[in-house]
């Protein structure tokens, strides 16, 4: 068999398959003020132990922020749906199109850049200790699952996934 490598004449690009989030997976509640009512409100967003992105040759074994997810399984999806209604696949009114969004009561969707956007944000604080104000939970997902999304690595050392909640 041929070495593939792009300075070969027989290289082909491989079909990657899909980003991996690999367990533990995590939801992580934390607060905010809706930027349109300004009533207090629980925000949630995803977490996962390890991550594969697609195309790469193994997982990344670091905590990692999920965001802008655009698909999961839908079981995942049920499992997120019955303890947090107001976290569902919606629209952006940007150009980030349809992906999990935290919603207020009021209406507004609260964008992920607005949630994961800054130092400061509701899933980015601005020191150590701000870590220690969010809320883990650890689904019951044994199974690696393919998801499209983005995702970050600052931040996960604080957190203390060990003493995560059952969902």
């Amino acid at each position: 068999m041929t070495e593939k490598t792009p300075d070969n004449d027989n290289y082909e690009e491989e079909e990657s398959g899909p980003s991996l989030a690999i367990p533990p997976l995590y939801v992580l509640r934390a607060a905010t003020l809706c930027p349109k009512c300004s009533k207090a409100m629980h925000v949630y967003a995803l977490g996962c132990a390890d991550f594969h992105h697609a195309g790469d040759l193994g997982p990344v074994e670091i905590f990692h922020f999920l965001s802008l997810i655009r698909s999961m399984p839908e079981p995942v999806l049920d499992l997120l749906k019955a303890k947090c209604p107001s976290f569902f696949i919606d629209q952006d009114d940007g150009d980030d199109g349809r992906y999990l969004m935290n919603h207020c009561d009021c209406g507004a969707r609260l964008d992920d850049d607005y949630l994961h956007g800054d130092f400061g944000a509701a899933f980015v604080p601005d020191t150590e200790e701000g870590y220690e104000d969010f809320k883990l939970f650890r689904l019951p997902v044994e199974e690696a699952i393919p998801i499209e999304c983005c995702c970050a690595v600052v931040g996960g050392d604080y957190l203390d996934t060990e003493h995560a909640a059952p969902w």
